[in-house]
């Protein structure tokens, strides 16, 4: 009798599985982008980001036109946005079920570190900026470039803020001091051309993975005291910054990751 009930389970499991395997993706339709958006790092053609992800303490809104689509970033908590800086983002748009990180963007580059910053000087105003202030100044000022990777029709690797297709990315901060991070790319450079009914039922992942900050080696604690022979660095590099001058270190070694399932929005007669 049970090695009955072994033989009818076995065929009924296979099937479950088959069925549960084959099931289509749960897929939110974006937003329909009804005005024009200008890519300057600011959120305001987006009204209320639909979607947070708490493992990267982010929001994020996703629209698409007949020609473009439309990705804005906004984090708000500051140690998120050192290890964006710190240790970069990549942003990756797959548009087959079977394909994994192929279509994707880099930037911030990662590579920024914070600078100690110096005793001011006589006569000098006081608030000199921040850590954190200061690695905003090296980001905006010397990242010119994003690393591109499978679009069509655009070369690999190291590319312009803007390139001649059109895809165009620009991050900078809101009066209230959240990272906004805002892309525009052409859908003929990244799906197709020309929208048309059929692409309802086309189901694409949005996956951004904020990457982990390799800690330096040495005395815990990472950015501590003076190298050996007592000199302190002037900046630039990983050790030095003063005891309480210190960004927090909990949780940038980390990797963080925000992964959805999504449809364009089809706007066709």
């Amino acid at each position: 009798m049970n090695a009955l009930k072994l033989k009818l389970t076995l065929p009924i499991a296979a099937i479950l599985a088959t069925v549960a395997s084959c099931s289509p993706k749960v897929a939110e339709i974006i937003a329909l982008q009804k005005t024009e958006v200008d890519i300057d790092g600011q959120a305001n053609e987006y009204g209320e980001f639909r979607y947070y992800n708490s493992e990267a303490k982010m929001f994020y809104a996703l629209s698409n036109d007949s020609s473009n689509l439309y990705l804005c970033l906004k984090v708000n908590d500051e140690t998120m946005q050192q290890q964006i800086i710190m240790a970069g983002m990549d942003v990756w748009l797959d548009t087959l079920s079977k394909s994994k990180e192929r279509i994707g963007i880099r930037y911030p580059l990662g590579g920024i570190r914070p600078t100690a910053p110096s005793f001011r000087e006589a006569g000098e105003p006081k608030g000199k900026p921040d850590m954190m202030t200061q690695m905003k100044k090296e980001l905006l000022l010397s990242q010119k470039t994003m690393d591109l990777r499978g679009f069509k029709n655009v070369a690999n690797g190291s590319n312009l803020m803007q390139t001649p297709e059109g895809i165009k990315l620009q991050v900078d901060w809101d009066n209230s001091n959240s990272m906004i991070y805002e892309l525009v790319i052409p859908l003929k450079n990244w799906y197709k051309a020309n929208l048309t009914k059929s692409d309802t039922t086309k189901i694409f992942t949005l996956t951004i993975n904020i990457n982990a900050l390799e800690m330096p080696s040495g005395p815990p604690g990472g950015f501590s005291g003076p190298p050996p022979g007592g000199n302190t660095p002037s900046g630039g590099g990983m050790g030095g910054p003063p005891s309480g001058m210190r960004p927090p270190m909990d949780g940038l070694s980390e990797k963080k990751t925000v992964k959805a399932n999504f449809k364009l929005h089809i706007n066709v007669p």
